[in-house]
């Protein structure tokens, strides 16, 4: 595994924050909000490096991965890949 998220996984996490922050999983363990499934590696990766917690099939951006987000979509990318 990198050591840090790529700007496609982090584009991601901005693109679930922009949706509400909330996805759910499909019965393929995939991430799917906005109507949209996403890589179950991806959603792996991501929750691997503390942006996303999950309960009962949920998914949910915590703080770390809100503050995350918000560096993306103010243009900060390498910023937040750190």
């Amino acid at each position: 595994m990198s050591d840090k998220l790529t700007r496609a996984e982090l584009s991601l996490v901005a693109e679930l924050h922009a949706a509400g922050g909330c996805a759910t999983l499909d019965r393929h363990n995939r991430m799917v909000f906005a109507g949209i499934c996403h890589d179950p590696g991806v959603v792996l990766k991501i929750v691997a490096f503390g942006l996303l917690e999950g309960e009962d099939g949920k998914l949910i951006l915590n703080e770390h991965g809100r503050a995350a987000a918000e560096k993306v979509i103010a243009g900060r990318t390498r910023e937040a890949m750190l």
